[in-house]
Protein backbone atom coordinates (compact mmCIF):
# COMPACT_ATOMS: atom_id res chain seq x y z
CA UNK A 1 0.00 0.00 0.00
CA UNK A 2 1.29 3.51 -0.70
CA UNK A 3 2.78 5.46 2.35
CA UNK A 4 0.39 8.39 2.66
CA UNK A 5 -2.80 5.77 1.38
CA UNK A 6 -1.52 3.65 4.70
CA UNK A 7 -0.88 7.04 6.87
CA UNK A 8 -4.78 7.93 5.73
CA UNK A 9 -5.95 4.48 6.71
CA UNK A 10 -4.26 4.52 9.94
CA UNK A 11 -5.65 8.00 11.19
CA UNK A 12 -9.18 6.69 10.10
CA UNK A 13 -9.20 3.67 12.55
CA UNK A 14 -7.45 5.48 15.52
CA UNK A 15 -10.24 5.17 17.95
CA UNK A 16 -9.77 8.55 19.10
CA UNK A 17 -9.41 12.21 17.59
CA UNK A 18 -5.50 12.43 17.02
CA UNK A 19 -4.32 15.95 18.50
CA UNK A 20 -2.29 17.50 16.19
CA UNK A 21 0.60 18.24 18.84
CA UNK A 22 0.37 14.54 20.63
CA UNK A 23 -0.69 12.16 17.65
CA UNK A 24 2.20 11.45 14.90
CA UNK A 25 2.53 8.57 12.70
CA UNK A 26 5.79 6.88 12.12
CA UNK A 27 6.61 4.80 8.80
CA UNK A 28 9.38 2.41 7.91
CA UNK A 29 10.31 -0.04 6.05
CA UNK A 30 10.45 -3.84 7.34
CA UNK A 31 10.85 -7.40 5.94
CA UNK A 32 7.11 -9.05 5.22
CA UNK A 33 6.60 -12.42 4.73
CA UNK A 34 3.02 -14.06 4.03
CA UNK A 35 2.48 -15.06 7.32
CA UNK A 36 3.08 -11.88 9.87
CA UNK A 37 2.64 -11.30 13.70
CA UNK A 38 2.26 -8.16 15.36
CA UNK A 39 2.30 -7.77 19.75
CA UNK A 40 2.36 -4.99 21.85
CA UNK A 41 3.70 -4.72 25.23
CA UNK A 42 3.21 -1.87 27.53
CA UNK A 43 6.94 -1.44 29.41
CA UNK A 44 5.32 -1.24 32.50
CA UNK A 45 2.72 -3.45 33.14
CA UNK A 46 0.60 -1.46 35.87
CA UNK A 47 0.32 1.28 33.36
CA UNK A 48 -1.47 0.13 30.51
CA UNK A 49 -4.08 -2.49 30.24
CA UNK A 50 -3.67 -3.75 26.97
CA UNK A 51 -6.60 -6.61 25.38
CA UNK A 52 -5.67 -7.35 21.50
CA UNK A 53 -8.95 -7.30 19.50
CA UNK A 54 -7.39 -9.17 16.17
CA UNK A 55 -5.62 -12.14 15.40
CA UNK A 56 -2.08 -12.40 16.21
CA UNK A 57 -0.81 -14.44 13.09
CA UNK A 58 -2.63 -13.02 10.38
CA UNK A 59 -1.98 -13.58 6.50
CA UNK A 60 -0.26 -10.73 4.62
CA UNK A 61 -1.38 -10.30 1.08
CA UNK A 62 1.96 -9.52 -1.06
CA UNK A 63 0.26 -9.14 -4.35
CA UNK A 64 0.81 -5.16 -5.73
CA UNK A 65 -2.95 -6.01 -7.40
CA UNK A 66 -4.24 -6.95 -3.66
CA UNK A 67 -5.82 -3.99 -2.12
CA UNK A 68 -6.93 -6.47 0.70
CA UNK A 69 -5.31 -4.58 4.46
CA UNK A 70 -3.92 -6.42 7.03
CA UNK A 71 -4.77 -4.99 10.27
CA UNK A 72 -3.70 -5.98 13.94
CA UNK A 73 -6.27 -4.02 16.74
CA UNK A 74 -5.83 -3.95 20.55
CA UNK A 75 -7.87 -1.96 23.65
CA UNK A 76 -5.06 -0.13 25.14
CA UNK A 77 -6.46 1.71 28.20
CA UNK A 78 -4.31 4.02 30.53
CA UNK A 79 -3.94 2.78 34.16
CA UNK A 80 -1.85 6.07 35.19
CA UNK A 81 -1.27 9.52 33.83
CA UNK A 82 2.26 10.79 32.67
CA UNK A 83 4.60 9.67 30.19
CA UNK A 84 4.77 5.83 29.14
CA UNK A 85 6.03 3.90 26.71
CA UNK A 86 4.73 1.04 24.43
CA UNK A 87 6.69 -1.64 22.73
CA UNK A 88 5.80 -2.94 19.06
CA UNK A 89 6.87 -5.98 18.21
CA UNK A 90 6.46 -7.35 14.78
CA UNK A 91 7.56 -11.09 13.35
CA UNK A 92 7.74 -13.07 9.73
CA UNK A 93 7.12 -16.57 10.54
CA UNK A 94 9.14 -18.69 8.17
CA UNK A 95 8.91 -22.00 7.37
CA UNK A 96 11.71 -23.67 7.51
CA UNK A 97 11.82 -27.39 5.88
CA UNK A 98 13.11 -28.92 8.85
CA UNK A 99 10.50 -27.93 11.50
CA UNK A 100 6.84 -28.28 11.94
CA UNK A 101 6.04 -24.89 12.56
CA UNK A 102 7.21 -21.60 11.09
CA UNK A 103 9.97 -20.09 12.93
CA UNK A 104 9.30 -16.68 14.53
CA UNK A 105 11.67 -13.98 12.24
CA UNK A 106 11.54 -10.88 14.75
CA UNK A 107 11.54 -7.69 11.98
CA UNK A 108 10.46 -4.84 14.13
CA UNK A 109 11.21 -4.34 17.31
CA UNK A 110 10.23 -0.36 18.50
CA UNK A 111 9.37 1.74 21.52
CA UNK A 112 6.10 4.10 21.53
CA UNK A 113 6.12 7.14 23.73
CA UNK A 114 2.61 7.44 25.30
CA UNK A 115 1.33 10.52 27.35
CA UNK A 116 -1.52 9.68 29.55
CA UNK A 117 -3.83 11.98 30.71
CA UNK A 118 -5.80 11.64 34.03
CA UNK A 119 -9.43 10.94 32.98
CA UNK A 120 -11.77 14.03 34.17
CA UNK A 121 -14.16 13.18 36.72
CA UNK A 122 -16.99 13.17 34.69
CA UNK A 123 -15.07 9.90 32.55
CA UNK A 124 -14.10 8.64 35.81
CA UNK A 125 -18.13 8.29 36.20
CA UNK A 126 -18.83 7.38 33.41
CA UNK A 127 -16.23 4.54 33.72
CA UNK A 128 -17.26 3.31 36.96
CA UNK A 129 -20.66 3.21 35.47
CA UNK A 130 -19.68 1.51 32.23
CA UNK A 131 -17.70 -0.74 34.01
CA UNK A 132 -20.37 -1.87 36.31
CA UNK A 133 -22.52 -2.15 33.26
CA UNK A 134 -20.58 -4.46 31.09
CA UNK A 135 -19.91 -6.94 33.91
CA UNK A 136 -23.64 -7.01 35.08
CA UNK A 137 -24.28 -7.55 31.33
CA UNK A 138 -21.90 -10.24 31.33
CA UNK A 139 -22.69 -11.83 34.10
CA UNK A 140 -26.70 -11.64 34.62
CA UNK A 141 -27.58 -15.29 34.86
CA UNK A 142 -24.97 -15.53 38.19
CA UNK A 143 -26.10 -12.73 39.47
CA UNK A 144 -29.94 -13.62 38.98
CA UNK A 145 -29.16 -17.53 40.36
CA UNK A 146 -26.97 -15.80 43.53
CA UNK A 147 -30.39 -12.98 44.44
CA UNK A 148 -32.84 -16.39 43.69
CA UNK A 149 -30.51 -18.67 45.87
CA UNK A 150 -30.12 -15.61 48.75
CA UNK A 151 -33.88 -14.97 48.66
CA UNK A 152 -34.62 -18.00 48.89
CA UNK A 153 -32.18 -19.04 52.33
CA UNK A 154 -33.64 -15.57 53.37
CA UNK A 155 -36.79 -16.90 53.20
CA UNK A 156 -36.14 -20.48 55.15
CA UNK A 157 -34.02 -18.74 57.88
CA UNK A 158 -37.34 -16.43 58.65
CA UNK A 159 -39.68 -19.66 58.51
CA UNK A 160 -36.92 -21.49 60.64
CA UNK A 161 -36.11 -18.95 62.96
CA UNK A 162 -38.33 -15.66 62.69
CA UNK A 163 -40.31 -14.82 65.74
CA UNK A 164 -43.30 -17.21 66.31
CA UNK A 165 -46.71 -15.81 67.11
CA UNK A 166 -48.06 -17.70 69.76
CA UNK A 167 -51.48 -19.37 68.86
CA UNK A 168 -54.15 -19.38 70.69
CA UNK A 169 -55.94 -22.24 72.13
CA UNK A 170 -59.10 -23.07 70.74
CA UNK A 171 -59.72 -25.46 72.49
CA UNK A 172 -60.24 -23.77 75.70
CA UNK A 173 -63.69 -22.85 76.33
CA UNK A 174 -64.42 -19.28 75.59
CA UNK A 175 -66.22 -17.86 78.98
CA UNK A 176 -70.08 -16.98 78.66
CA UNK A 177 -71.62 -14.12 78.16
CA UNK A 178 -74.99 -14.10 80.40
CA UNK A 179 -77.45 -11.20 79.40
Amino acid sequence: MALKALEKSIEKSIAHEPDADTSRIVSERINISKVMTANLYAMDSTKFQIRRISEKEQYVHLAETDTTQTKWEWSVKPLAAGDHEIIIKVSALIKDGQKERPIEFEVYNGVVPVMAVPPTPGEKVSNVLSVTFNFVKENWEWIAGFVTALAGLVGWLKSRFGKQQPKQDQDKEQPKVIS
